[in-house]
């Protein structure tokens, strides 16, 4: 007998830009002057009383309506469409979760790919196309992001969003690696272009591969991002011990 709403990041993007933290959604009277509007009994029997709309994945608190779920990707992608979009609809139209899961699953798939070929490159320099070609199919089966594509609804937003941002961080810190010395092709065997990094932001203490604080801090950034997406994506940045060990 639950109301679910499927637009919670809409929802959600648009309290953000009017500045408050609780959706505008109807709060039914019945609810608010419960003794216990958390005990899950009385709202069964508020159910069975005809009481609607009560949420299903909201938080009720005094009298609103809020969400528990991490509020980037409402800030990023469902509160820019509705500024952009009011310019030729009045008050801004709301993006279906389904267009911001393809929009997601998209960049994850570019940065996914870019991040296994870059792991070959280093780690394996004379793996055959058809090597990498399987090595970037595992990558795509084992991400589950076919599920999460044909699962359009808000539940895949989260998910997608922090697999974007943590393979994105990976790549990030991956290409913030140089050699120990990156001057010429004959000192440092197997240097590729990749390898290469811009004399600006580049810090290197000796005996240790050079590193590109841009980049590294991007990458910071984009793990650290996941907290606001879906937190149990942020153990990513674990492995950071394993790129600069050195």
């Amino acid at each position: 007998g639950y109301t679910y709403d499927f637009d919670l990041y809409g929802h959600l993007a648009d309290s953000l830009l009017h500045g408050r933290l609780g959706l505008d959604l109807p709060t039914p009277d019945a609810l608010f002057h419960a003794d216990h509007p958390y005990d899950t009994a009385v709202r069964e029997r508020l159910l069975a009383q005809g009481v609607s709309p009560i949420y299903w994945d909201y938080a009720w608190f005094d009298g609103h309506w809020y969400s528990y779920f991490g509020a980037l990707p409402a800030l990023l992608i469902f509160a820019p469409y509705r500024l952009i979009s009011s310019w030729w609809v009045p008050g801004g139209a709301m993006m279906p979760s389904s267009a911001a899961v393809i929009l997601l699953a998209f960049g994850f798939l570019r940065t996914a790919g870019l991040l296994v070929v870059t792991l070959v490159r280093r780690l394996a320099p004379r793996a055959s196309l058809a090597a990498t070609s399987m090595a970037l199919a595992l990558m795509l089966v084992g991400s589950n992001i076919g599920y999460l594509i044909l699962r359009t609804n808000f539940y895949s937003v989260p998910f997608v969003a922090a697999m974007l941002l943590a393979t994105l961080g990976l790549l990030l810190w991956l290409s913030a690696v140089g050699t120990t010395n990156d001057t010429t092709n004959d000192q440092a065997p197997g240097l590729t272009e990749e390898r290469r990094l811009p004399r600006r932001g580049r810090w290197q203490v000796e005996g240790a591969p050079a590193l590109s604080l841009p980049r590294l801090a991007g990458g910071t950034a984009a793990i650290a991002a996941t907290l606001a997406c879906r937190p149990t994506f942020a153990p990513t940045s674990l492995l950071g011990f394993a790129i600069f060990w050195p």
